[in-house]
């Protein structure tokens, strides 16, 4: 089965995790059991004009599961546009296989 058809056919929490190839405890603790301000670190840098920017940056567990759900998000974008006939080339950035060197010689 497609990953896309896999994903319109989820229709559960278990389903979803079980998509990423997790148990759906895991995921149900990450979403439910973890209070938001746990989620995240944050911190602050320096910016160069002066001040500070505050980072909220994912806690390893989380930053796990948002980038399985982006290589899901991504494989399903590449299916559609696949069925479609498309290639995109309106954008060129957070594609697979691209990079700013790839983008420079385009």
């Amino acid at each position: 089965m497609s990953m896309l058809k896999a994903l319109q056919s989820a229709h559960s929490l278990s389903d979803v995790a079980v998509l990423f190839g997790r148990k759906p405890a895991r995921l149900s603790h990450i979403l439910y059991k973890t209070p938001p301000a746990a989620k995240y670190n944050t911190f602050e840098i320096p910016k160069r004009s002066g001040g500070l920017r505050t980072i909220c940056a994912p806690t390893p567990q989380l930053k796990r599961w948002q980038t399985r759900l982006a290589a899901v998000l991504q494989e399903c974008m590449s299916e559609i546009d696949l069925a479609h006939g498309r290639c995109d080339t309106v954008s060129h950035g957070f594609m697979p296989e691209r990079t700013i060197i790839t983008n420079a010689l385009g």
